[in-house]
């Protein structure tokens, strides 16, 4: 059996109180980076190990877990396995905005459950995707005040 590991980044709100943490794929102790096999099976690991193995509420201490389902899985319905309370399911940015994907979103947030969007990008094509959004994730490391002041008065 292959050793998986489990990272967790925390998630901070506008205060920088701890929001949740958001759970990443690891293939060993050492890597800071996700790689070696697909979405699905790094997700499909994540999942396993944090609820099966180390225990969700051990991994996030009370808070909600930001977990990153690929297309696939939203569009299979493979989040009905979580629970809404503990969860918060991330749409990636390379997911595509598709009438399938809104249809997806749409039984997902109508079950309860609460959708990031991660790396979000003020791109045409992606503005469909908001109104699905409880949370808007955004990349603020190669951003300038000016375009982090754009985003955030459109959000």
């Amino acid at each position: 059996m292959t050793d998986v590991y489990v990272a967790r980044q925390p998630i901070f709100d506008n205060e920088m109180r701890i929001a949740g943490y958001e759970l990443l794929y690891r293939s060993g102790a050492e890597s800071s980076r996700a790689d070696g096999a697909s979405d699905e099976q790094m997700t499909g690991d994540v999942l396993v190990h944090a609820f099966l193995g180390i225990g969700i509420d051990r991994m996030t201490e009370g808070t909600p877990c930001f977990v990153t389902l690929p297309q696939s899985m939203i569009l299979d319905e493979h989040y009905t396995l979580l629970d809404p309370r503990k969860v918060i399911i991330e749409v990636l940015e390379s997911v595509a905005c598709t009438p399938e994907t809104e249809a997806a979103l749409e039984r997902m947030a109508a079950h309860g459950y609460r959708i990031a969007l991660d790396d979000f990008e003020l791109l045409p094509e992606r503005l469909p995707l908001l109104r699905f959004a409880d949370v808007v994730k955004i990349d603020v490391l190669d951003k300038s005040s000016e375009e982090l002041k754009r985003v955030v008065e459109t959000l």
